[in-house]
């Protein structure tokens, strides 16, 4: 935008409700939205007003790894419900477990986060890569320290027979 865009849609939406707002923001992506989260307090309220305006919006989760351990159970507690909403969208959903997994992993509860990260392998097993790759190797690349326990070597076995096999 320039900077007289800029001051018009300033000027447009001065007095307009945060849901107008939100609903401007949303339709100036022509379809390609998407919402970041740091699942710091504040950012609550935009992932609200976006979701209302946009139910499947896709999140962006910016991690700078030093959140608290509340902020962790609070990210965990979304993801999982998202997860649970995006049953049918397979390439979503693997990015959304991807997500908890590192979530799980920064709370320390590695049998979770490995119960996760195997579900996350399944959509990308079922979708043959697709979405979702990166971050779930992302978290496999996180669980390293605990490489020695026999089910983090399953999942990262089977997440590098999914390389192999595409």
């Amino acid at each position: 935008m320039t900077p007289d865009q800029i001051a018009a849609a300033n000027a447009e939406l001065r007095h307009q409700s945060p849901l107008d707002i939100v609903r401007w923001a949303i339709a100036q992506a022509g379809g390609r939205a998407i919402v970041s989260t740091n699942f710091r307090p504040y950012e609550a309220v935009v992932l609200h007003l976006a979701t209302q305006v946009q139910p499947d919006i896709p999140v962006l989760w910016v991690d700078h790894g030093y959140n608290r351990d509340a902020t962790y159970r609070h990210a965990e507690q979304l993801l999982t419900a998202t997860a649970t909403e995006l049953s049918g969208r397979r390439k979503s959903r693997a990015i959304v477990l991807g997500n908890l997994t590192l979530a799980l992993i920064r709370q320390g509860e590695v049998e979770a986060a490995v119960e996760s990260l195997g579900r996350a392998i399944e959509e990308l097993e079922r979708t043959r890569g697709g979405g979702g790759m990166n971050i779930v190797f992302r978290a496999a690349r996180e669980l390293r320290p605990w490489r020695q326990h026999s089910d983090v070597q399953d999942v990262q076995d089977r997440l590098l027979s999914l390389m192999a096999a595409a």
